[in-house]
């Protein structure tokens, strides 16, 4: 019985460690990640089994173990995804209410002020926060996040060769430049 007992005790300060640890590392990477305006960090996604749940920097759980995936909040909106193999995506607030549902085959974080979403066969489609759609890309393949103002996206080009080439579209819609590229990463810089 006492073995049983210290092998439980060993599992729990195992995993006490391991949330400390993961708190260490992700408060480490802040003054990396936050962009200018973001809001200070208090929650972090932890799993917990198959699950995530968030904890706050003393490492009390604040929101329970209940997604597939997590993600950091950034300005009180983290992206999560539903359990199961066929989860969904959807974003929480720092409550772990659901602010926009999780319906979405593929998402994105928030980056300025919009996310990417595509539903089941359907065209990405960026939302604000309160879920209304701002810009569709019917054609699109693939999107990255918006930074300074435009968004990487890939389309499927059918020409002699079939193969795929990256444009960039603005926060209005307008294809900003033409698909040309045979990869593309994120502005950074100008």
């Amino acid at each position: 019985k006492t073995v049983v007992s210290m092998r439980k005790l060993s599992g729990f300060l195992r995993v006490v460690l391991l949330s400390g640890l993961m708190v260490l590392l992700v408060s480490s990477r802040l003054g990396r990640d936050r962009e200018i305006g973001d809001s200070p960090i208090s929650l972090f996604p932890v799993r917990n089994g198959a699950n995530f749940q968030y904890i706050d920097k003393e490492g009390k759980i604040v929101i329970n173990p209940q997604f597939s995936s997590a993600t950091l909040f950034k300005n009180g909106i983290a992206l999560v995804r539903s359990p199961g193999e066929e989860g969904l995506w959807g974003f929480i607030n720092e409550q772990g209410k659901y602010i926009i549902p999780a319906t979405y085959n593929q998402a994105t974080v928030f980056s300025e002020d919009l996310a990417w979403v595509v539903s089941e066969n359907g065209a990405p489609k960026a939302i604000n926060a309160k879920g209304e759609v701002k810009i569709t890309l019917q054609d699109a393949e693939s999107v990255h996040i918006f930074k300074e103002g435009l968004a990487a996206f890939e389309v499927f080009q059918k020409n002699y060769v079939h193969e795929t080439k990256y444009g960039f579209v603005d926060k209005n819609g307008k294809v900003a430049i033409s698909p040309q590229f045979v990869s593309a990463g994120d502005f950074s810089g100008g």
